[in-house]
């Protein structure tokens, strides 16, 4: 379902520079020019939100990762989650701005959702969830703020958000790198050339999308794409 979200995402350069704009603060949805660009870029993502809310619905998401790659892995979806995170900001502010602050709330409660599935038993994984929920505790206290949603929707909100627990998922991530540590020493001490290997894994120089699919360097360019929030 999240790969189809993804697959679904539609927008300009402009739009998403729009949209970033927003969320930081440099354009505000009160100016009518905005709020109109804002909400014809969440029509075109329509599906896409649409999809994200019945994913969310579905516990435990798993993404194909192939684990035997070691050292190698690249993680696409991630960029993806958190893109989408932006989505739902976006929208609980535009719904927020509007007058219904029940729905701008779910939308904030859908990011905090979504941000389990970026778990992953490597630290990108709870790293990633921790760039999503300030973006929903953002949305979350907008629609608080403008609102505010009813009792009963603040508590069923509440109640969500008590079961959060961020502590398994940030320990198996660390379990998850000492395995790949231990894995990356052998592939060193196996090299031809290991002064050479250990550059590669350190440098992440070479960003072209060769080298991406490549080798050692993968997974430093990789987190370094995400951490400067390109969509990968």
């Amino acid at each position: 379902i999240y790969q189809k979200a993804f697959r679904a995402m539609q927008g300009s350069p402009e739009e998403y520079e729009l949209e970033r704009a927003v969320l930081g603060g440099k354009a505000g949805l009160e100016d009518p020019a905005v709020m109109e660009a804002a909400k014809s870029f969440l029509a075109k993502n329509a599906q896409t939100l649409e999809l994200l809310c019945e994913a969310t619905a579905v516990p435990r998401c798993r993404f194909e990762v192939d684990w035997s790659a070691g050292y190698d892995l690249v993680f696409y979806q991630h960029a993806n989650l958190r893109e989408c995170a932006r989505m739902l900001e976006l929208r609980s502010m535009v719904l927020a701005r509007e007058g219904d602050p029940e729905a701008a709330l779910e939308a904030g409660m859908t990011a905090l959702r979504m941000s389990a599935a970026a778990e992953e038993p490597v630290a990108i994984g709870p790293l990633t969830r921790y760039a999503i929920i300030p973006m929903g505790t953002r949305a979350i206290a907008n629609a608080l703020w403008s609102g505010p949603p009813s009792a009963a929707a603040c508590r069923r909100a509440a109640s969500e958000i008590g079961e959060i627990d961020l502590t398994p998922g940030f320990v198996r991530a660390l379990k998850g790198e000492r395995a790949l540590g231990i894995s990356t020493i052998e592939k060193v001490r196996g090299a031809d050339d290991p002064v050479s290997a250990i550059g590669m894994m350190n440098s992440g120089a070479d960003d072209s999308e060769a080298a991406i699919a490549r080798g050692p360097a993968a997974r430093w360019v990789a987190y370094r794409r995400v951490c400067e929030d390109e969509l990968i």
